[in-house]
Protein backbone atom coordinates (compact mmCIF):
# COMPACT_ATOMS: atom_id res chain seq x y z
CA UNK A 1 0.00 0.00 0.00
CA UNK A 2 2.79 2.41 0.95
CA UNK A 3 4.71 1.63 -2.25
CA UNK A 4 1.56 2.14 -4.32
CA UNK A 5 0.81 5.43 -2.56
CA UNK A 6 4.40 6.64 -3.05
CA UNK A 7 4.38 5.70 -6.75
CA UNK A 8 1.12 7.60 -7.20
CA UNK A 9 2.60 10.73 -5.63
CA UNK A 10 5.77 10.55 -7.74
CA UNK A 11 3.74 9.86 -10.91
CA UNK A 12 1.42 12.80 -10.19
CA UNK A 13 4.35 15.14 -9.58
CA UNK A 14 6.00 13.96 -12.81
CA UNK A 15 2.82 14.56 -14.84
CA UNK A 16 2.29 18.01 -13.33
CA UNK A 17 5.90 18.82 -14.16
CA UNK A 18 5.42 17.78 -17.79
CA UNK A 19 2.32 19.98 -18.05
CA UNK A 20 3.96 23.01 -16.46
CA UNK A 21 7.30 22.69 -18.29
CA UNK A 22 6.16 24.36 -21.57
CA UNK A 23 4.49 27.10 -19.54
CA UNK A 24 7.70 27.89 -17.67
CA UNK A 25 9.75 27.75 -20.87
CA UNK A 26 7.31 30.22 -22.44
CA UNK A 27 7.73 32.59 -19.49
CA UNK A 28 11.52 32.32 -19.69
CA UNK A 29 11.50 32.96 -23.45
CA UNK A 30 9.26 36.01 -23.06
CA UNK A 31 11.46 37.29 -20.25
CA UNK A 32 14.54 36.82 -22.43
CA UNK A 33 12.99 38.83 -25.27
CA UNK A 34 12.02 41.63 -22.89
CA UNK A 35 15.24 41.88 -20.96
CA UNK A 36 15.89 45.12 -19.11
CA UNK A 37 19.14 47.04 -19.10
CA UNK A 38 20.69 46.82 -15.64
CA UNK A 39 23.14 49.57 -14.76
CA UNK A 40 25.25 49.15 -11.64
CA UNK A 41 26.05 52.52 -10.09
CA UNK A 42 28.82 53.26 -7.60
CA UNK A 43 29.10 56.64 -5.86
CA UNK A 44 31.84 58.40 -3.91
CA UNK A 45 31.72 61.85 -2.36
CA UNK A 46 34.72 63.85 -1.19
CA UNK A 47 34.97 67.34 0.24
CA UNK A 48 37.79 69.29 -1.40
CA UNK A 49 37.02 72.73 0.05
CA UNK A 50 36.19 73.68 3.64
CA UNK A 51 33.27 76.01 4.47
CA UNK A 52 34.31 79.65 4.57
CA UNK A 53 33.40 80.00 8.26
CA UNK A 54 35.51 77.04 9.46
CA UNK A 55 37.22 77.55 12.80
CA UNK A 56 40.73 78.01 11.46
CA UNK A 57 43.31 80.65 12.23
CA UNK A 58 43.43 83.14 9.41
CA UNK A 59 41.00 83.83 6.61
CA UNK A 60 40.10 81.01 4.25
CA UNK A 61 38.73 81.70 0.81
CA UNK A 62 37.41 79.07 -1.60
CA UNK A 63 36.93 79.93 -5.26
CA UNK A 64 36.35 78.29 -8.61
CA UNK A 65 37.29 80.21 -11.77
CA UNK A 66 37.84 83.28 -9.57
CA UNK A 67 34.27 83.04 -8.24
CA UNK A 68 33.89 82.62 -4.47
CA UNK A 69 32.00 79.54 -3.25
CA UNK A 70 31.22 78.34 0.26
CA UNK A 71 32.35 74.73 -0.25
CA UNK A 72 33.41 72.30 -2.96
CA UNK A 73 32.60 68.60 -3.25
CA UNK A 74 33.85 66.07 -5.77
CA UNK A 75 31.38 63.33 -6.71
CA UNK A 76 32.67 60.26 -8.53
CA UNK A 77 29.96 58.29 -10.31
CA UNK A 78 30.76 54.92 -11.89
CA UNK A 79 28.12 53.47 -14.24
CA UNK A 80 28.56 49.86 -15.39
CA UNK A 81 26.49 47.87 -17.87
CA UNK A 82 25.73 44.84 -15.71
CA UNK A 83 23.57 43.16 -18.36
CA UNK A 84 24.58 40.46 -20.82
CA UNK A 85 23.94 42.57 -23.90
CA UNK A 86 25.29 45.82 -25.34
CA UNK A 87 23.19 48.94 -24.99
CA UNK A 88 22.77 52.04 -27.15
CA UNK A 89 21.39 55.57 -26.74
CA UNK A 90 21.35 55.96 -22.97
CA UNK A 91 20.12 59.37 -21.74
CA UNK A 92 21.65 60.41 -18.43
CA UNK A 93 20.59 63.34 -16.24
CA UNK A 94 22.63 64.64 -13.31
CA UNK A 95 21.05 67.23 -11.04
CA UNK A 96 21.64 68.74 -7.60
CA UNK A 97 19.41 69.92 -4.78
CA UNK A 98 18.00 73.47 -4.95
CA UNK A 99 20.82 74.97 -2.84
CA UNK A 100 23.69 73.59 -4.95
CA UNK A 101 25.02 73.71 -8.49
CA UNK A 102 27.26 71.72 -10.82
CA UNK A 103 30.40 73.70 -11.58
CA UNK A 104 32.13 71.25 -13.88
CA UNK A 105 32.48 67.59 -14.81
CA UNK A 106 34.77 65.36 -16.81
CA UNK A 107 35.20 61.70 -17.68
CA UNK A 108 37.62 59.84 -15.43
CA UNK A 109 37.28 56.74 -17.60
CA UNK A 110 35.64 56.17 -20.97
CA UNK A 111 35.81 52.86 -22.90
CA UNK A 112 37.20 53.17 -26.42
CA UNK A 113 33.89 51.90 -27.84
CA UNK A 114 31.77 54.58 -26.13
CA UNK A 115 31.12 58.24 -26.85
CA UNK A 116 29.62 60.76 -24.41
CA UNK A 117 28.32 64.25 -25.09
CA UNK A 118 25.78 66.69 -23.71
CA UNK A 119 22.32 66.24 -25.17
CA UNK A 120 21.36 68.62 -27.98
CA UNK A 121 18.21 69.76 -26.15
CA UNK A 122 20.28 70.86 -23.16
CA UNK A 123 23.01 72.63 -25.13
CA UNK A 124 20.43 74.40 -27.32
CA UNK A 125 18.56 75.60 -24.24
CA UNK A 126 21.85 76.77 -22.71
CA UNK A 127 22.82 78.69 -25.87
CA UNK A 128 19.38 80.29 -26.16
CA UNK A 129 19.48 81.31 -22.51
CA UNK A 130 22.82 83.13 -22.78
CA UNK A 131 21.80 84.69 -26.09
CA UNK A 132 18.71 86.22 -24.47
CA UNK A 133 20.79 87.60 -21.62
CA UNK A 134 23.35 89.06 -24.05
CA UNK A 135 20.59 90.81 -25.97
CA UNK A 136 19.18 92.33 -22.78
CA UNK A 137 22.57 93.54 -21.58
CA UNK A 138 23.78 94.74 -24.99
CA UNK A 139 21.66 97.88 -24.78
CA UNK A 140 22.05 98.46 -21.05
CA UNK A 141 24.71 96.67 -18.99
CA UNK A 142 22.74 97.40 -15.80
CA UNK A 143 19.40 96.15 -17.12
CA UNK A 144 17.30 93.89 -14.87
CA UNK A 145 17.22 90.24 -15.88
CA UNK A 146 13.63 88.87 -15.95
CA UNK A 147 12.69 86.38 -13.25
CA UNK A 148 11.99 83.62 -15.76
CA UNK A 149 15.55 83.87 -17.11
CA UNK A 150 16.99 83.87 -13.58
CA UNK A 151 15.04 80.70 -12.73
CA UNK A 152 16.06 79.08 -16.00
CA UNK A 153 19.71 79.95 -15.34
CA UNK A 154 19.57 78.35 -11.88
CA UNK A 155 18.02 75.22 -13.39
CA UNK A 156 20.74 75.02 -16.04
CA UNK A 157 23.43 75.32 -13.35
CA UNK A 158 21.89 72.52 -11.30
CA UNK A 159 21.49 70.14 -14.24
CA UNK A 160 23.60 68.34 -16.81
CA UNK A 161 21.90 66.24 -19.48
CA UNK A 162 24.18 63.72 -21.18
CA UNK A 163 23.88 61.17 -23.97
CA UNK A 164 25.85 57.90 -24.05
CA UNK A 165 25.81 56.42 -27.54
CA UNK A 166 26.94 52.88 -26.60
CA UNK A 167 27.90 51.00 -23.46
CA UNK A 168 28.94 47.42 -24.05
CA UNK A 169 28.26 44.65 -21.57
CA UNK A 170 30.49 44.80 -18.46
CA UNK A 171 32.01 48.13 -19.63
CA UNK A 172 31.78 51.15 -17.36
CA UNK A 173 32.00 54.93 -17.54
CA UNK A 174 33.24 57.05 -14.65
CA UNK A 175 32.33 60.72 -14.15
CA UNK A 176 34.03 63.23 -11.86
CA UNK A 177 31.56 66.00 -11.01
CA UNK A 178 32.41 69.17 -9.08
CA UNK A 179 29.51 70.52 -7.02
CA UNK A 180 29.36 73.66 -4.88
CA UNK A 181 26.93 75.48 -2.63
CA UNK A 182 26.70 79.12 -1.59
CA UNK A 183 24.68 78.25 1.51
CA UNK A 184 26.60 77.92 4.77
CA UNK A 185 26.79 74.47 6.37
CA UNK A 186 24.94 72.93 3.46
CA UNK A 187 25.79 69.39 2.37
CA UNK A 188 25.30 69.28 -1.44
CA UNK A 189 23.44 66.35 -2.94
CA UNK A 190 23.87 64.97 -6.45
CA UNK A 191 21.16 62.83 -8.06
CA UNK A 192 21.01 60.77 -11.23
CA UNK A 193 18.11 59.83 -13.47
CA UNK A 194 17.88 57.83 -16.72
CA UNK A 195 14.70 58.80 -18.63
CA UNK A 196 14.41 55.61 -20.64
CA UNK A 197 12.11 52.60 -20.33
CA UNK A 198 13.35 49.11 -19.45
CA UNK A 199 16.31 50.39 -17.44
CA UNK A 200 17.06 49.25 -13.89
CA UNK A 201 19.54 51.13 -11.69
CA UNK A 202 21.25 48.92 -9.13
CA UNK A 203 23.32 50.50 -6.40
CA UNK A 204 26.72 48.89 -6.08
CA UNK A 205 26.97 47.04 -2.74
CA UNK A 206 30.23 46.99 -0.84
CA UNK A 207 32.06 43.67 -0.96
CA UNK A 208 31.30 42.73 2.67
CA UNK A 209 27.53 43.08 2.20
CA UNK A 210 27.62 41.19 -1.09
CA UNK A 211 29.60 38.31 0.44
CA UNK A 212 27.13 38.12 3.34
CA UNK A 213 24.16 38.01 0.97
CA UNK A 214 25.78 35.31 -1.21
CA UNK A 215 26.53 33.24 1.89
CA UNK A 216 22.92 33.36 3.07
CA UNK A 217 21.63 32.34 -0.36
CA UNK A 218 24.17 29.51 -0.64
CA UNK A 219 23.32 28.02 2.77
CA UNK A 220 19.56 28.33 2.14
CA UNK A 221 19.73 26.65 -1.27
CA UNK A 222 22.01 23.86 0.02
CA UNK A 223 19.75 23.12 2.99
CA UNK A 224 16.62 23.18 0.82
CA UNK A 225 18.10 20.83 -1.80
CA UNK A 226 19.13 18.36 0.92
CA UNK A 227 15.64 18.49 2.43
CA UNK A 228 14.04 17.86 -0.97
CA UNK A 229 16.24 14.80 -1.59
CA UNK A 230 15.48 13.45 1.89
CA UNK A 231 11.73 13.95 1.38
CA UNK A 232 11.88 12.14 -1.97
CA UNK A 233 13.67 9.12 -0.48
CA UNK A 234 11.21 8.87 2.40
CA UNK A 235 8.15 9.19 0.13
CA UNK A 236 9.53 6.62 -2.32
CA UNK A 237 10.09 4.09 0.47
CA UNK A 238 13.89 4.15 0.52
CA UNK A 239 14.45 3.92 4.27
CA UNK A 240 17.49 1.63 4.44
CA UNK A 241 20.62 2.63 6.33
CA UNK A 242 22.63 3.03 3.12
CA UNK A 243 20.30 5.73 1.83
CA UNK A 244 20.47 7.67 5.07
CA UNK A 245 24.25 7.45 5.04
CA UNK A 246 24.12 8.92 1.55
CA UNK A 247 21.85 11.70 2.84
CA UNK A 248 24.37 12.39 5.60
CA UNK A 249 27.15 12.74 3.05
CA UNK A 250 25.00 15.04 0.88
CA UNK A 251 24.05 17.06 3.96
CA UNK A 252 27.71 17.56 4.86
CA UNK A 253 28.27 18.91 1.35
CA UNK A 254 25.14 21.09 1.24
CA UNK A 255 27.11 24.34 1.26
CA UNK A 256 29.08 23.25 -1.81
CA UNK A 257 25.91 22.05 -3.52
CA UNK A 258 24.22 25.34 -2.65
CA UNK A 259 27.16 27.32 -4.06
CA UNK A 260 26.99 25.39 -7.36
CA UNK A 261 23.21 25.77 -7.66
CA UNK A 262 23.38 29.47 -6.71
CA UNK A 263 26.10 30.14 -9.30
CA UNK A 264 24.09 28.29 -11.97
CA UNK A 265 20.97 30.27 -11.05
CA UNK A 266 22.83 33.58 -11.25
CA UNK A 267 24.22 32.61 -14.65
CA UNK A 268 20.75 31.81 -16.03
CA UNK A 269 19.22 34.91 -14.43
CA UNK A 270 21.91 37.14 -15.94
CA UNK A 271 20.56 36.29 -19.40
CA UNK A 272 16.95 36.94 -18.42
CA UNK A 273 17.13 40.20 -16.44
Amino acid sequence: MNDFFSRDIISAIFKIGLVLLPFFFGILLERYKNRRLELKVGRRKQMIGLPSDSNLIGKLKISFDNNAVNSLYLFTIKIENNSNFDSENIPLNFYTDDESQILSYNLSYLPPTSHVQERDEYTNQLDDHFEEIREILSNNSEATIPDNLIKEGLWLKRNRQIHIDTLNRKDFIEFSILVSSQKWHHDPMLFMRIPKKSVVIKENLDQEKENKRNGIYTITIGFTSTLVILSYLVLSGHTSVEYFIGIGIIGSLNIGIGAILYAAGKFVYSYLK
